[in-house]
């Protein structure tokens, strides 16, 4: 693994034992040294926001906290974001806990309002009955759900947010968390594909699968995207992918929308724009949506995992370009009828 160290000059008083190291060629930073469990000053978040607009991915060690002290830091960081505003969650439960079954036929997950719990494993849930567990790197193509690149809440109207979880059990095999830089994948793109990215859009929708012993969510009316969005702090534009929930580009027949999204994705899930987080007791890790894809990398299904999520809105890293609004479908673009150009055939 990458471990370039970087510099804390200039950084606030906390910082001056910490220890910074790059764990992915062109994004993740480690942070090593830095206590998030007492109070936080607001010269700590400044630079926790500043670094994660950089590098979009922070990994904080040695961060052993309970969900109440996640809730703070959290709060710390922004508007912390109710998670029952899912299409996909269960109701919330105040007195959710690891180790009681919450499935809802995509996700097995536990709801307490403001924080989500995955849980893969024996005595967690039912793992017979999550049908988009990858057990085999074959498959990876061919699910749904968090086992799929993605990027939260395409589907709904300018949500952007920033992903925290923490390790509530520590997977002894496997079931690391798997994250891709769109904002390096564009920048490596040739300034012809550049133009022509930026001028499109996308519909985006959440389509539901048919599975027998739950009730799913009805699919959700589908909605504008463009293609690339910018960093509003740093301004570097990134690509806004997510594999499951992107329908079809606008004013594309479906084999040229098919055609053209299997590409962007060809050009995105390579290395260097690639990171496997192999989870560690201790480890916080935040990440901004906005410029990366994340998924659920292989799990072993005898052994326990469960992390505990939560979100928040930042608001230096929030769109300012109009074109970067979700916008309403407009009469015409969608026929009613949902495509997907996945799941990909096994010779592509």
């Amino acid at each position: 693994m990458l471990q370039t160290e970087t510099s804390t000059m200039g950084m606030p008083a906390e910082f001056a034992n910490v220890t910074l190291a790059k764990l992915s060629e062109t994004f993740v930073l480690e942070i090593r040294g830095l206590d998030l469990t007492g109070t936080i000053s607001d010269a700590v978040i400044d630079t926790l926001q500043e670094l994660l607009a950089h590098h979009l991915v922070l990994v904080i060690r040695d961060q052993h906290i309970d969900g109440e002290q996640q809730d703070a830091i959290t709060a710390a960081l922004g508007k912390q974001r109710d998670q029952t505003l899912h299409t996909w969650a269960p109701p919330a439960e105040a007195d959710a806990q690891v180790g009681r079954v919450g499935k809802l036929g995509q996700l097995p997950i536990l709801n307490k309002g403001n924080q989500l719990f995955f849980i893969n494993g024996p005595e967690l849930c039912d793992t017979d009955h999550d049908p988009n567990v990858i057990l085999d790197m074959k498959d990876q193509y061919k699910m749904h759900g968090t086992s799929c690149w993605h990027t939260g809440d395409t589907e709904k109207m300018n949500v952007e947010v920033i992903n925290i979880l923490s390790p509530v059990i520590v997977p002894e095999r496997e079931g690391h968390t798997q994250f891709a830089n769109t904002t390096a994948a564009f920048a490596a793109l040739d300034k012809a594909a550049q133009e022509k990215y930026e001028s499109l859009r996308v519909l985006h929708c959440m389509v539901f699968p048919e599975i027998d012993f739950v009730d799913m969510p009805e699919n959700t009316a589908p909605v504008s995207q463009p293609l690339v969005k910018q960093n509003s702090h740093t301004g570097e534009k990134f690509l806004y992918l997510n594999f499951h929930d992107m329908d079809r580009v606008v004013g594309y027949e479906r084999a040229k929308s098919d055609a053209l999204i299997k590409d962007v994705f060809s050009k995105t899930i390579r290395e260097p724009f690639l990171y496997s987080h192999e989870w560690k007791e201790g480890d916080l890790v935040i990440w901004n949506c906005n410029g990366t894809m994340h998924r659920r990398g292989l799990v072993d299904p005898t052994t326990k995992r469960a992390l505990r999520r939560t979100q928040v809105e930042i608001s230096i890293l929030q769109s300012t370009r109009e074109w970067d609004k979700t916008r309403e479908a407009a009469p015409g673009e969608h026929n009613g009828e949902y495509w997907h150009p996945f799941p990909l055939k096994d010779d592509e």
